[in-house]
């Protein structure tokens, strides 16, 4: 967490294994998280960063021929 009521997610330290599901949300009602498309290892099929807050979460799998996580939708 960076801190504060507002947050960017560029990179998730881990990479992954073809197939892999996570899933993401925030930690604090406070808390709301811009996922930033194609920005270190993330990316999002409509090419748009994706807001969450701690009332939703998000899917996303590691695709291989991307070396990213991609948003599910």
């Amino acid at each position: 967490s960076e801190g504060g009521s507002q947050d960017d997610l560029d990179t998730l330290t881990a990479g992954g294994y073809g197939g892999q599901m996570i899933n993401v949300s925030s930690n604090s009602t406070n808390n709301v998280i811009t996922i930033k498309h194609n920005t270190g290892n993330i990316y999002t099929p409509d090419g748009l960063d994706f807001t969450i807050d701690a009332r939703s979460f998000i899917n996303m799998m590691w695709q291989d021929s991307l070396q990213r996580w991609v948003i599910q939708s």
